[in-house]
């Protein structure tokens, strides 16, 4: 799979991550954007798949490098990622006011550094 090719349609299917895991690593070190969008589309798929925890770490990374490049294209795909619930946490804000999703994975990256 290249650089580019998952699109939110695919990432719902089951050998996603598979693909995209094994692509992450063939990346040129260079390729930065790719590897941010990379990231992002590896965060739909595990949210896809309901694994809320990879799906916020590979967000985190892509949030990192989105930031460092100036993507506002992939922290807009960020901030649009629906992350599965967590029956562990109870949720932030009210409902009224909820955070965002990326408010949220900075917050637990805060969380995750104390």
């Amino acid at each position: 799979m290249t650089a580019g090719a998952a699109t939110p349609s695919r990432l719902g299917e089951r050998d996603a991550i598979t693909k995209l895991s094994h692509a992450l690593p063939r990346l040129p070190a260079d390729f930065v954007r790719a590897r941010a969008g990379m990231l992002v589309d590896l965060a739909y798929a595990y949210a896809a798949a309901g694994q809320r925890d990879a799906a916020l770490a590979h967000a985190r990374q892509a949030k990192q490098l989105a930031s460092q490049i100036k993507s506002d294209r992939q922290l807009r795909r960020l901030a649009a990622l629906v992350l599965p619930p967590n029956q562990r946490v109870k949720p932030l804000g009210s409902p009224r006011q909820p955070y965002s999703n990326l408010e949220l994975i900075l917050f637990q990256s805060r969380q995750d550094r104390e």
